[in-house]
């Protein structure tokens, strides 16, 4: 972590603002860390290398402004943003790659920087999202465009033993909610995580998960059959059983008729 202090930038006298560098290119960092040393504002700054340790870095340093690189192992870019429920950020894109990535957001206004680009470019870039109010509006419309240019999500990053893990969602059998956290069965292994049912729910794809009951979410590929009425139970093909509430058992029956055993 290094630490900058100086006072005012283009006139202004600024509080110091936490900012995380995300890109897995060590010069591209270096690049900013360089261009933010030369103006006159007082920062302090972490740096990510890759999808997962940036949100590490998002939790536990709580940035006000983001430089976030599309392209990246692991989670790219636009899959960080999707796993970030709260987004307290301003967020300023750096991106080689104009044609796919750059058309999506250049109609909102939020920033990006396409590599290389020049220290007066990072300049206005730096001084625009600098407006926090003027940009919150700003955010969300991104947000929307975000989910919309990226659809579902097909993995997710979860922790275990303390770090960050990827978990394909075609490996994922269900999900289950327990004492307010998320318990993913996958390939015969459970993980914890503190994703929400409800955001889940929003941002996994409805054509291979389905909400049976207010504390689970299941792949429907993976449901073997339904027993009971009312209050059913849903057995699974990996031998597990979960709850199906009543106001759902119409739905899952009208995906498989006549295909279930104990209807």
């Amino acid at each position: 972590m290094k630490l900058w202090s100086a006072s005012g930038f283009l006139g202004i006298q600024m509080p110091i603002k936490k900012i995380l560098i995300i890109d897995d290119e060590s010069l591209a960092r270096d690049r900013i860390r360089r261009f933010l040393n030369e103006l006159n504002i007082t920062v302090q700054i972490e740096e990510a290398a890759d999808g997962l340790k940036a949100l590490e870095k998002i939790i536990l340093f709580q940035p006000e402004i983001v430089f976030l690189d599309i392209q990246m192992p692991g989670l790219n870019g636009f899959e960080v943003l999707q796993h970030v429920e709260n987004r307290n950020f301003q967020l300023i894109f750096q991106t080689a790659y104009d044609e796919y990535a750059i058309k999506a957001f250049d109609e909102n206004a939020c920033d990006y920087l396409l590599k290389p680009f020049s220290k007066e470019r990072f300049q206005k870039s730096i001084s625009k999202v600098l407006n926090i109010e003027a940009q919150s509006e700003v955010l969300k419309r991104l947000e929307l465009d975000v989910h919309q240019k990226m659809g579902y999500l097909d993995k997710i990053a979860v922790k275990q033993s303390g770090k960050l893990k990827i978990v394909e969602l075609t490996s994922v059998d269900c999900f289950i909610s327990q004492d307010h956290y998320t318990c993913i069965y996958s390939g015969g292994g459970e993980l914890i995580s503190d994703i929400s049912l409800n955001w889940l729910e929003e941002h996994i794809d409805p054509n291979y998960f389905i909400r049976c009951h207010r504390n689970n979410i299941i792949a429907i590929n993976q449901i073997h059959s339904v027993s009971g009425t009312n209050e059913s139970v849903i057995t699974l093909k990996n031998g597990m059983t979960v709850s199906l509430s009543r106001n759902n058992r119409k739905k899952i029956l009208n995906l498989f008729k006549h295909s279930f055993k104990g209807i």
